[in-house]
């Protein structure tokens, strides 16, 4: 009989950690390059452009906290995930809001140059087969005598109807002697109505 009821104990212990083990794996929001285009659309996977903060939590089932990003202009607001792993790195999310809809996300990851310019090419490999050529690749390598010069590559892909779209980016450092400056940054849009600049973006 105690050993019967051990045997109960100990499954029940078991099962109650692996559903402990479940709902973290399911707050922890993972990066899936593949799903980063739906209906033709650019986005993270399973949010919807416009959605207010509270709404994008629950899609996303990872809790936001406040950052007190720098605000380009009164009504914007923005929030971060930190260290969510992909590629061997951990990435920080940033999710940007105007007047309360989610209109901007952004994934960076700081590292050193050598690794930055390997996990850049890779993506850019990995976008360019999934959503084809880039468009606007940019490459702007800086003088090396310059103090902090900081060079920068990127591409972009738009969705048909240019209202959403994703850009990869990477800027470094010309060596590490300033330690680590070297960013990967994954940005996700949508154009929007009342921006700034004139382009929409």
């Amino acid at each position: 009989m105690k050993k019967r009821f051990k045997f109960t104990a100990v499954c029940l212990t078991i099962m109650i950690f692996m559903m402990a083990l479940a709902g973290c794996s399911k707050n922890s929001p993972l990066i899936d390059l593949s799903k980063f285009q739906s209906d033709g659309q650019f986005s993270y996977p399973g949010v919807v452009w416009g959605s207010s903060a509270e709404e994008t939590v629950e899609q996303v089932d990872a809790l936001l906290e406040g950052t007190g990003l720098s605000a380009h202009r009164e009504g914007t607001i923005g929030y971060v995930t930190e260290g969510v792993p992909f590629e061997g790195e951990e990435w920080r999310i940033e999710w940007q809001f105007d007047d309360d809809e989610l209109w901007c996300i952004s994934l960076f990851a700081s590292t050193t140059t050598q690794k930055s310019g390997k996990l850049y090419k890779k993506l850019l490999a990995e976008f360019e087969k999934m959503y084809g050529e880039a468009s606007h690749v940019k490459e702007k390598i800086t003088d090396p005598s310059e103090e902090s010069a900081i060079n920068e590559q990127g591409g972009r892909w738009y969705s048909d109807d240019n209202e959403t779209r994703l850009v990869l980016s990477r800027l470094y450092d010309n060596d590490d002697t300033h330690g680590n400056r070297a960013t990967v940054g994954i940005i996700l849009s949508k154009k929007r109505k009342n921006a700034v600049t004139t382009d929409g973006w």
